[in-house]
């Protein structure tokens, strides 16, 4: 799987269900995605005109495991940290930024796409450079092979006169 937004109803993912299993969202699973969401805060905040602020709205600890990603069309060399993370409330959680905690402890920032009740994702948070990847293919595997050969041949003349 890539480290890109999961979805409703995720499943393990091959390349051949690229084109046949292509996620859908029925108009229930899209409910409160697109619509406005009206948040009740604990604490009020008055603000004037042109200020703005940035207001704790919901704090949830759901299942998440810290794995690393290896996709070599982003990166031959480093892997991704990411979290597979499981939404196990029962609310929908809305897009923006979620800090990564692990033990309490900050270990990264990352965008954050809606998540359904009971969906999974993986989520990115940067490179992790203590792991180096080198592939290699061995040398049975590799073929060399001639498909195709194209013979020109010019006759010349006797005499290497012109005409």
């Amino acid at each position: 799987r890539k480290c890109k937004a999961g979805g409703a109803g995720s499943k393990s993912y091959s390349r051949e269900d690229d084109d046949v299993e292509f996620e859908q969202l029925s108009a229930v699973q899209m409910s409160g995605l697109s619509e406005h969401v009206v948040y009740d805060i604990k604490l009020p905040i008055t603000l004037r005109s042109k200020e703005s602020a940035m207001v704790p709205i919901a704090s949830h600890t759901v299942k998440g495991t810290r794995v690393l990603v290896y996709d070599p069309k982003e990166n031959e060399v480093n892997l991704s940290s990411a979290v597979h993370l499981h939404n196990t409330t029962d609310q929908v959680l809305a897009p923006g930024a979620m800090s990564i905690l692990e033990h309490g402890r900050f270990i990264g920032q990352a965008a954050f796409t809606p998540m359904l009740p009971g969906d999974d994702q993986l989520v990115c948070y940067g490179e992790d450079t203590s792991v180096s990847i080198v592939r290699s293919t061995p040398a049975y595997l590799q073929e060399e092979k001639i498909v195709g050969a194209c013979l020109e041949y010019k006759a010349e003349r006797e005499g290497g006169g012109n005409g």
